[in-house]
């Protein structure tokens, strides 16, 4: 039995080394679950895996008008620039039930004033 798992082992890490997607070719995203309660709020530090590629924030929500809202007091400035400071791609999620994509696409107006407000938080945010 010991024998037969160490060949297993053996032909693992044979697989990895020759498989295109091995650790060293994947991409790995992960989440910042920064900001405060009512955006998600568990990181309290920088929580980021080194080796990550993306981080994705989590979250943003839309508000009556079908505006995107995030928490700009609690936003992770600092953290999203050393993130693309070493060459980490920042992405924003936007959380939520299908109910925030009634609002959204409910008129020219609400959808409006998703896209006018997603590009702000993009141009404002630096992400």
């Amino acid at each position: 039995m010991k024998i037969l798992l160490i060949v297993l082992g053996l032909i693992l890490v044979q697989s990895f080394k020759f498989n295109k997607f091995s650790a060293v070719n994947s991409v790995m995203n992960v989440y910042y679950c920064g900001f405060s309660g009512d955006f998600c709020g568990q990181s309290q530090t920088d929580d980021v895996y080194f080796s990550a590629d993306f981080v994705t924030l989590a979250w943003a929500k839309v508000n009556g008008n079908g505006a995107l809202v995030i928490d700009e007091a609690n936003f992770p400035r600092n953290q999203v620039k050393k993130w693309k400071d070493v060459g980490k791609k920042v992405l924003l999620s936007v959380g939520g039930s299908v109910e925030i994509w009634k609002r959204v696409l409910a008129s020219d107006d609400t959808q409006k004033a998703f896209i006018e407000s997603t590009i702000n938080i993009i141009n404002n945010f630096g992400i």
